[in-house]
């Protein structure tokens, strides 16, 4: 089911009743209805299946990570971070996890600033890079490069990032071009983003990450027409929270262009 394939999907649809009825196979195929939206780009959907898992009792670490995943994006902070505490007791030193939860820290401290928040943040990190000796990934290096540039301005490690991006998870690549609009390093951006232009049309994950970024990044350029129209060809698919809050950016930077 992590193969966003329509025949793979059906495949296993047909397979399903040959498990025995009850809640672990209603769980497992409501995962696979959230991981399939998730795929598709759709994040309403796919957090409307994880919270059914939730609700029935059924939620594992890998549920608690998409769940804080979706709430992040959307800005519930509290929530997401509440989802990950919960995945960290079921998997403490998971790499999945512990890399959900830095996100989640470093975007509450961007809007919050508070210093509780940026130990944790360090304690998080610490954590993160002592599991990921063992697993091969790469995700430290991205929200170290992402508290660099929020907590002291320092894009050091950011350039490093952007430098070795061919050799970065789409994902994390999608982690560098946030960062690298909120530099306002517009060369750079531009790069990435035609970079990234075909893997868009593969991973409607990235395509929504990046659409978010878009909206934000054109209505600090003052592009508020085409921030609008990228808000309304995406709005479908973002959480409505995220909808909300980037409406209320838009109008900001509005207002603030014309002063």
């Amino acid at each position: 089911i992590r193969i966003p394939d329509d025949q793979g999907f059906e495949y296993f649809e047909s397979n399903l009743t040959k498990l025995p009825a009850g809640k672990a196979r209603d769980a497992i195929h409501e995962f696979a209805r959230g991981f399939r939206a998730r795929f598709e780009g759709d994040l309403r959907r796919a957090r409307a299946s994880f919270r059914n898992i939730e609700r029935a009792g059924s939620a594992d670490y890998h549920v608690y990570r998409e769940l804080a995943y979706i709430f992040t994006f959307e800005g519930a902070y509290e929530d997401a971070l509440l989802a990950v505490e919960k995945g960290l007791k079921l998997a403490p030193d998971n790499v999945f996890v512990l890399d959900m939860k830095a996100f989640a820290l470093l975007e509450k401290y961007k809007k919050s600033r508070n210093p509780q928040v940026l130990r944790d943040i360090d304690d998080c990190l610490e954590k993160l890079r002592i599991a990921e000796v063992s697993t091969g990934t790469r995700f430290y290096i991205v929200r170290a490069s992402t508290r660099e540039v929020v907590v002291t301005k320092d894009a050091t490690s950011l350039t490093a990032a952007f430098k070795d991006r061919a050799g970065l998870p789409v994902m994390a690549r999608v982690s560098v071009l946030a960062l690298l609009s909120f530099q306002d390093k517009k060369d750079q951006y531009v790069t990435l983003l035609n970079e990234l232009g075909k893997t868009r049309r593969t991973n409607k994950l990235a395509d929504i990450e990046i659409a978010r970024i878009e909206i934000e990044r054109l209505a600090l350029d003052r592009d508020i027409p085409a921030a609008r129209h990228l808000l309304a060809k995406f709005g479908n698919r973002f959480p409505e929270d995220c909808v909300t809050d980037l409406r209320s950016f838009i109008t900001r930077a509005e207002a603030f262009a014309k002063v």
